[in-house]
């Protein structure tokens, strides 16, 4: 299959939808098919090129400063778009991003003969909350981008989402019923993202060099609103009356001043450490060495950086709110906290904390959840999707066995 990727949001921008964008570009390419990259251009006009065998075209761009990050929006011609489908001629084309480049190549796939699959890695919620800070948007922009989501959504032959409860959360809105919509997961390479051999439902200190150091909380992602980073840190401090522990915090965003300022006013300073953005060597290893992942956010679709905290063995802490929940069975690989209270975090934190072999136990568990979610069963059901796409069969019901919950997938390992 000719299959072209389409993403406002890629590299030097630093995001779970980046990532995912290309992972499945090349995970297809290693699967034998012919992929084209659509993606904004940051630098220089460039023509098209390969890049590993994959055809990159460049969509000139504006670059805004958002959520931390220099943002580059794509200025997308029609015509040019048109351009880009005729010179690849592609039989899938499947976009990431509900922006400005997602917009005008799911136009011109209208007029070509190409498939369209449409990926929602963000609900409408978070890029509102995203693009307007503490003070929101004005509501005529809230509605525009609202329009502009389930527009691009409608002209879709499938909607795709990372998670049952993102799916659930689509099909309450009147907008998406009748629309084909599926859960498939994005997946975590369970290779590259592994326990150290030692660790492993280990909990002897001898085994286990992490054990015998002071217990390390990490959060991995943007600093920002949407992750509620203030709800965490509080919740540090009221684990910290009771045991000493740390906070490592891997990732930057636009509200970082804000996150230190709370450190310093609870007086943590010397508790909580900031790592900012961490290639994938110095990722592994954070992971590794942590004790316990904890995403207080409500707003996941999924959360590619749990999944990768959970296959390298590690016990999670999530809040009830968003898709992120689905991925913690409570009480076997991690707890469930009410969004919000700094009370539910801080009691979960503490009890995994305190006891190395709570830890090693719930661990195991989210090694055995990361493994139903490996990168190659997600990737392997896009491919079935598409060619059923091309065969005029719709949506292939067995799909949306590819994003399980951890209640189902521990359920069934007990």
């Amino acid at each position: 299959m000719r299959i072209l990727i389409v993403t406002d949001l890629y590299w030097p921008h630093i995001s779970g939808v980046s990532r995912a964008t290309s992972q499945l570009a090349s995970r297809m390419k290693q699967r034998g098919h012919e992929v084209g990259l659509v993606v904004p251009r940051t630098g220089p006009a460039l023509s098209p090129h390969s890049m590993e065998g994959i055809e990159i075209f460049h969509v000139r761009a504006l670059r805004v400063k958002l959520v931390g990050q220099n943002v580059h929006f794509g200025i997308p011609m029609p015509r040019a778009m048109s351009g880009i489908l005729r010179k690849f001629n592609p039989d899938i084309v499947h976009v990431q991003t509900p922006m400005t480049i997602g917009h005008a190549i799911s136009r011109a796939t209208a007029r070509h003969t190409s498939r369209l699959v449409v990926t929602n890695h963000s609900l409408p919620e978070i890029t509102l909350k995203n693009i307007g800070g503490k003070r929101g948007l004005p509501s005529s922009l809230r509605s525009a981008v609202l329009r502009g989501t389930v527009s691009l959504d409608k002209m879709a032959d499938v909607v795709v989402v990372p998670s049952d409860s993102a799916i659930q959360e689509l099909y309450g809105r009147k907008a998406f019923r009748g629309k084909d919509l599926l859960a498939i997961s994005n997946g975590v390479d369970t290779e590259l993202f592994s326990p150290r051999p030692s660790d492993l439902g280990d909990a002897n200190e001898a085994a286990n060099p992490s054990i015998g150091r002071e217990p390390t909380i990490l959060f991995v992602g943007r600093v920002d609103l949407d992750k509620d980073l203030a709800t965490l840190i509080r919740a540090v401090a009221l684990v910290a009356r009771e045991q000493p522990v740390k906070l490592r915090i891997a990732g930057n965003g636009k509200h970082m001043g804000e996150v230190k300022k709370l450190v310093a006013q609870l007086g943590l300073t010397d508790r909580v450490h900031f790592t900012g953005w961490l290639g994938q060597a110095d990722l592994l290893e954070e992971l590794r060495d942590a004790t316990v992942f904890c995403l207080p956010s409500v707003y996941e679709t999924q959360s590619i950086a749990t999944l990768e905290a959970m296959a390298v063995g590690l016990p999670v802490v999530v809040s009830d709110g968003g898709a992120v929940k689905d991925l913690c069975s409570d009480g076997v690989n991690g707890f469930v906290c009410e969004g919000g209270s700094a009370e539910s975090f801080a009691r979960a934190l503490g009890e995994i904390c305190a006891s190395p072999e709570l830890a090693a136990r719930m661990g195991e568990k989210s090694r055995t959840f990361a493994l139903a979610h490996s990168v190659s069963v997600p990737i392997a059901a896009h491919e079935d999707l598409y060619r059923s796409l091309l065969r005029g069969n719709g949506v292939p019901d067995p799909l949306v066995k590819f994003s399980s919950t951890a209640d189902e997938v521990l359920g069934q390992a007990s």
